[in-house]
């Protein structure tokens, strides 16, 4: 360890790919920012490129230390290769590629093996988590792999209302998502079921997210032309930890329903209900239950619509799902007040574990 720190961080990113540079995924996504952060709260911040990097069966990893230096608004990087070091000697690895599962080191995850593997299941965080807290509050059944179409049409029926969503239970943004007329999403599956499907009755979230307000003028110029022309909304809450959140909110294109440009919202924090973040909290607290880590941080993104189902037509808060793997924050390029914050938010978190 660093003699001018009290602990060190490991940031595990994704691999250097073939005809890249280093230096490019150490520049991109508010990195430079956020590992200047951490460093500031007296924690050294060293990182591992893709799962390569780890020796699982020694518990080592191979590590390199980035230093930044700023000519103005330009930032350059230096890049100290540090060879292997034991995964024990780090406070906290901060891991954003495919999970690692050492032999015998106790070092913490952020976030740890369990909490990933049960968010990443939308079956499994439907029905263990969501639906057991309240805050799921639609109807859904799940299509089992080798499910013929007869078995498909049949558990399709059974849900209310005319239309359904349909989810690969481990899929991520939108891809293999079916959504429409019962006929339709049921004709999708004539060969039967390849893979695990969650299917939903669709949500209407339309209609305007209540109290949530613009953080300025334009922002709430945005919200109001949202409402006016019935846009889907989606209200996403970060946790940090110890009770720490931020949100902000995505706003769709007219005709667009998987806010697939990630068009971000920047919202005043004093309107986010009290009792949205009341709700996270049992979310976040029965993965606790769930996974047996009571000990631990977690950093997660609870994505909220405001919205009516088939079987209950008065609009209220629903989770649409919870990502547990690399939660999307506002990057510093997009909106530097509201990047800062929530990077800050991080850095604190990524330090406190390191720290204990």
């Amino acid at each position: 360890m660093n003699e001018n720190y009290d602990s060190t961080a490991l940031l595990a990113l994704p691999k250097v790919w073939e005809g890249s540079v280093p230096e490019k995924g150490l520049l991109s996504w508010s990195r430079p920012y956020l590992i200047d952060k951490v460093r500031e709260n007296g924690v050294d911040v060293l990182v591992a490129r893709g799962a390569d990097s780890f020796d699982l069966e020694n518990d080592t990893v191979t590590t390199s230390r980035p230093e930044y230096s700023r000519r103005g608004e330009e930032v350059e990087v230096a890049i100290q290769d540090l060879g292997s070091r034991a995964l024990d000697s780090f406070g906290v690895v901060r891991s954003i590629i495919k999970r690692i599962y050492p032999s015998n080191s106790s070092v913490p995850f952020l976030n740890p093996n369990s909490v990933r593997e049960l968010a990443k299941d939308k079956f499994d965080m439907a029905h263990m988590v969501l639906d057991p807290t309240g805050n799921y509050r639609r109807k859904f059944t799940y299509l089992l792999p080798g499910n013929n179409p007869n078995e498909v049409a049949e558990e399709v029926a059974c849900l209310p209302g005319s239309q359904v969503v349909a989810k690969p239970i481990t899929g991520k943004r939108s891809e293999g998502v079916f959504v429409g007329q019962k006929s339709d999403v049921i004709g999708q599956f004539n060969d039967g079921v390849e893979k695990g499907y969650l299917v939903e009755e669709k949500m209407n979230f339309s209609v305007p997210m209540p109290n949530i307000r613009g953080c300025d003028e334009g922002e709430q110029r945005r919200l109001d032309a949202a409402n006016h022309n019935g846009v889907n909304k989606e209200f996403r809450l970060f946790y940090f930890g110890q009770d720490e959140w931020d949100g902000i909110a995505r706003i769709a294109r007219p005709g667009e329903v998987d806010f697939l440009d990630d068009k971000w919202l920047f919202v005043d924090q004093d309107s986010i209900p009290g009792s949205l973040v009341d709700r996270s909290a049992t979310i976040v607290n029965r993965i606790r239950q769930l996974v047996d880590r009571q000990d631990h941080d977690f950093h997660l993104a609870i994505d909220w619509v405001f919205a009516s189902t088939a079987s209950d037509a008065e609009p209220s808060w629903r989770v649409m799902e919870v990502n547990a793997a690399e939660p999307q924050l506002v990057q510093l390029t997009q909106n530097l007040e509201v990047g800062r914050r929530q990077h800050d938010k991080l850095a604190t978190q990524i330090s406190r574990i390191a720290l204990r």
